[in-house]
């Protein structure tokens, strides 16, 4: 036998407490370590990215919110421009009548129709 060598029996289901088993035990996995670096960044860039959507959708939805306004006005003006123009096509209509020009030539120039036998032809 040699001494000063520290030998012990094998019993089956022993784990190996070795400094080599320790350090496997304590070393973790390289895919997760470079994430947990990245959590933070990672997190403050996603809530700007919401924040930054959310502003951005707000800004159109105020647009869309002007551009309806005006819409709705300009629809307003035009509706009361179609129905100035309605009275005065009915008025130009009453105004170029046959029966109107001839009611008022008859009241401001005495002008009058002439009757069957008073247009003669050559």
């Amino acid at each position: 036998m040699i001494t000063n060598v520290s030998v012990r029996p094998y019993r089956p289901g022993t784990v190996c407490t070795t400094s080599v088993a320790r350090r496997k035990v304590r070393r973790k996995p390289l895919a997760i370590s470079p994430l947990k670096h990245l959590q933070r960044p990672l997190a403050v860039i996603l809530i700007a990215a919401v924040v930054l959507v959310a502003g951005v959708s707000q800004l159109f939805s105020w647009q869309i919110q002007r551009a309806q306004k005006t819409l709705q006005q300009v629809q307003q003006q035009r509706k009361v421009l179609d129905d100035s123009h309605m009275i005065l096509l009915a008025k130009r209509a009453q105004l170029t009548s046959e029966s109107h020009i001839q009611a008022l030539a008859g009241a401001r120039l005495e002008l009058y129709v002439p009757s069957q036998g008073q247009v003669h032809k050559m």
